[in-house]
């Protein structure tokens, strides 16, 4: 599994992504982001999350490659 540590902002709809960058990461899809708040869903089941923080944008995360 290849993955690089990027910024929130970087990632596309569909993009694989984990907010915890070490131990065992736990991916997510990402869906959008849109004034602060970021909507992720679970990779099995589609179901919908949001988070919501000033600057998430700039938050590093773990992507995912294919």
């Amino acid at each position: 599994m290849k993955t690089k540590l990027v910024k929130i902002s970087e990632l596309k709809k569909g993009d694989l992504f984990s907010f915890r960058t070490i131990m065992r990461p736990i991916f997510w899809r990402f869906v959008n982001l849109c004034n602060d708040i970021i909507v992720y869903e679970e990779i099995r089941s589609n179901y919908p999350h949001t988070s919501e923080r000033e600057n998430i944008g700039e938050t590093i995360v773990l992507k995912k490659f294919k």
